[in-house]
């Protein structure tokens, strides 16, 4: 069920995720290996789905 949130509530939960976003997570999404650049960027949408399905708090 897709919630409907105010546009500043969404700003605001999306600078709380990129705030949490892992050290590792930030060096492998500039990585050459495009392995390593494709685990960061799995990550990263897994952690966008999560707030998405969640709403922010």
């Amino acid at each position: 069920m897709m919630m409907t949130v105010e546009p500043g509530q969404t700003a605001a939960a999306l600078r709380d995720l990129v705030k949490r976003i892992p050290q590792w997570v930030r060096d492998d999404l500039n990585a050459t290996d495009p392995m390593l650049r494709e685990r960061a960027e799995d990550t990263l949408v897994a952690m966008i789905v999560a707030l998405v399905e969640q709403g922010p708090s």
